[in-house]
């Protein structure tokens, strides 16, 4: 719906930093993922809104990084990862799933063009800090690389091509989609592993998961 802004001005209230948006104007191509990509943590920037031209709310990020609405503490949390099949336009239909499940939110953790080190890596993040109640995983097919008998290259990259593995190892395309899937599963990837500020990652548990 458009922004009535003198309605909001003539109430005069004050806005609790917690609940302030970043609002952009939607863009076509490239320049609106520059908006809303955060080169630093690799996922979509927090409490964006995006509005037409007319001024209405064509979709937003929470306070997590998700597009849709913000964390509702009464429901049970529930996050479709993916690429773009998952991102899609508008606001998305993931949030279209609360009506067949009442008590869950369903929230939108897809990202165009993701490749799916990418998607397990974000998505292992936010089920270490948040109640996850389910994770519903679309890794799409970034990026596709043949089977082949030859010993991956040493020198290779992973994310975006310019980033390693968070174990420190070269991720080879979707040569290591085994071991990284079992990996985020069992809810052990960063077991024995210490956290930006020392401190033990907690004991590992397997993951509520429904992969499509």
């Amino acid at each position: 719906m458009p922004i009535d802004k003198e309605a909001v001005a003539a109430t005069g209230a004050q806005a609790s930093p917690a609940g302030l948006r970043n609002v952009h104007l939607i863009t076509s191509g490239d320049t609106f993922k520059t908006l809303y990509w955060d080169r630093e943590t690799a996922g979509m920037r927090p409490n964006l809104v995006f509005v037409d031209q007319t001024g209405a709310v064509v979709f937003e990020s929470n306070e997590v990084g998700l597009k849709g609405d913000p964390l509702d503490p009464q429901r049970k949390l529930a996050i479709v990862w993916g690429d773009s099949v998952v991102f899609s336009s508008g606001r998305g239909w993931p949030c279209l799933l609360d009506r067949f499940a009442p008590g869950y939110q369903f929230l939108n953790g897809g990202l165009d063009g993701d490749l799916y080190p990418n998607i397990l890596r974000r998505a292992d993040a936010l089920n270490r800090s948040h109640s996850v109640a389910l994770n519903l995983l679309m890794l799409g097919w970034h990026p596709f690389v043949l089977p082949t008998k030859e010993p991956p290259p040493a020198s290779r990259l992973g994310l975006w091509g310019n980033a390693p593995r968070r174990d420190g190892c070269a991720s080879q395309g979707n040569r290591n989609l085994r071991s990284d899937l079992t990996a985020f599963l069992a809810g052990d990837e960063c077991r024995g592993r210490d956290d930006a500020n020392g401190a033990q990652f907690p004991d590992h548990r397997p993951r509520p998961v429904v992969l499509y």
